[in-house]
């Protein structure tokens, strides 16, 4: 099938490739290959457990004035767009005949100035003072209008700030004053996507998607929300939507071959990460994905290769090292294990990442296995044993007992019309984003 790449024969050390790209190069390393593979995962993201959600902001529209005008609105010389058909009603004064109008003009003034958080609480301020003041019917509208962008705006800056508990008060009051903007209810279910609130932002993205068919993010979106609830049929179908309103969706890509891999539809899968490095060819994460693929089904020289290209690309990848030292401990061909390069590597992702993700001590203990520390391995398997979800202590459970009896651990590859094998469960994290 042409899965080998003979260049990389006369390369000689095929681990030390890698291992300098990594920068790895403290204490010797082994000049006798010793072991690697790097499994595609099943769980769910590593980075935050949570999807990876297009906080799509709306920075460099249309001033408010023009976003918040009903249609067919005319323009007043000396102020905002006034109601289609409508003029100032003024007193003997020449004065507006209603207090607030002048209030509310003020604060629209300030839409075009706004970009931090007090401004957007002043502009919200003044359409409540001008509302108190009284307004009439088509003022009304417009200062209700008003508001709801302002909240929009002063959401998305919350949001930003990782305030997602205010940013979903802005959101919620944003639709409420003016429920006809498909961008106010987006926002609101990415918080509460990003919140947790998985049934509501679904509902929400559906929202979005009646009234503006063709946002692809919505569909982006929904999807992640459908692949994190294990609806991944319906997940590829929200990534191919997003794909077909947008052909260079680099994200869409990814995120669509990690549904297809969880569907066993293995050649899909691989098809889709390709189209991800060649949209975003600077992506350290999306070539760690396509990486991971590769090793999984055996190719281990380009699984190599494209971990050697998100190292460098990505020095600070902690799961670039990760799938990296997998391979460098546990693959079946002497040529591209090396006992200290996985050790190596294994330590590095810890220290970037952290040991809180099992895969992570599953990675080092499969090292420590085939540098011969058994009694080393052995700890850090129970380590992460103890900390692994109930679907892969089966697996866990396994490599444990292969320690404790003195043997490594060898990765086994499939083909790519092989259901899923007995591997840990290591799904890519965010890639473009995820």
């Amino acid at each position: 099938m042409g899965f080998r790449n003979a260049g990389w024969k006369q390369q000689g050390m095929l681990a030390a490739g890698l291992i300098a790209a990594a920068g790895l190069t403290g204490g010797a390393i082994a000049t006798a290959p010793d072991a690697a593979a790097s499994p595609m995962s099943d769980a769910v993201a590593t980075e935050s457990n949570r999807p990876m959600m297009r906080l799509v902001q709306f920075y460099g529209q249309d001033s408010a004035g023009r976003q918040m005008q009903p249609h067919g609105a005319q323009q007043a010389p000396d102020g905002p767009r006034m109601p289609a058909g409508r003029k100032r009603s003024v007193n003997s004064n020449g004065q507006a005949a209603r207090n607030g109008s002048p209030i509310v003009l003020g604060a629209f003034a300030k839409t075009k100035t706004a970009t931090n958080e007090e401004d957007f609480t002043e502009i919200l301020d003044l359409c409540r003072k001008g509302l108190d003041a009284g307004l009439d019917g088509s003022m009304t509208v417009y200062a209700r209008r008003l508001m709801g962008w302002a909240h929009n705006r002063r959401g998305e800056l919350r949001s930003d700030a990782d305030e997602q508990e205010t940013a979903l008060e802005d959101f919620e009051a944003a639709v409420s004053l003016d429920d006809s903007k498909w961008r106010y209810v987006h926002n609101r279910g990415v918080t509460h996507a990003t919140l947790g609130h998985y049934p509501k932002a679904i509902d929400d993205f559906n929202q979005t998607l009646k009234m503006n068919p063709n946002y692809g993010n919505a569909y982006f979106n929904r999807g992640e929300l459908r692949y994190e609830e294990h609806d991944f049929v319906g997940a590829v179908s929200d990534y191919t939507q997003a794909i077909k309103l947008d052909p260079r969706d680099a994200t869409a890509y990814n995120s669509r071959g990690h549904a297809h891999y969880r569907l066993h539809e293995f050649r899909e899968a691989l098809a889709d990460y390709h189209q991800a490095v060649r949209l975003d060819p600077t992506n350290a994460a999306a070539f760690t994905n396509r990486g991971d693929m590769y090793a999984d089904f055996g190719r281990w020289a380009n699984a190599t290769s494209d971990y050697r290209t998100a190292m460098k690309l990505n020095p600070s990848l902690g799961r670039a090292y990760q799938s990296a030292a997998w391979l460098l401990a546990t693959c079946p061909e002497d040529a591209f294990r090396s006992a200290n390069g996985a050790m190596l590597s294994a330590k590095k992702a810890i220290e970037l990442d952290g040991e809180t993700d099992y895969r992570y001590l599953e990675t080092l203990a499969a090292a420590e296995a085939n540098a011969g520390y058994f009694a080393d391995a052995i700890d850090t398997q129970a380590a992460a044993l103890a900390i692994a979800p109930p679907d892969s202590r089966p697996t866990a459970e396994n490599r444990l007992h292969l320690y404790q009896r003195k043997t490594a651990y060898r990765e086994a590859p499939r083909s790519l019309d092989q259901a899923t094998a007995n591997r840990p469960n290591r799904r890519p994290t965010q890639a473009i984003g995820r």
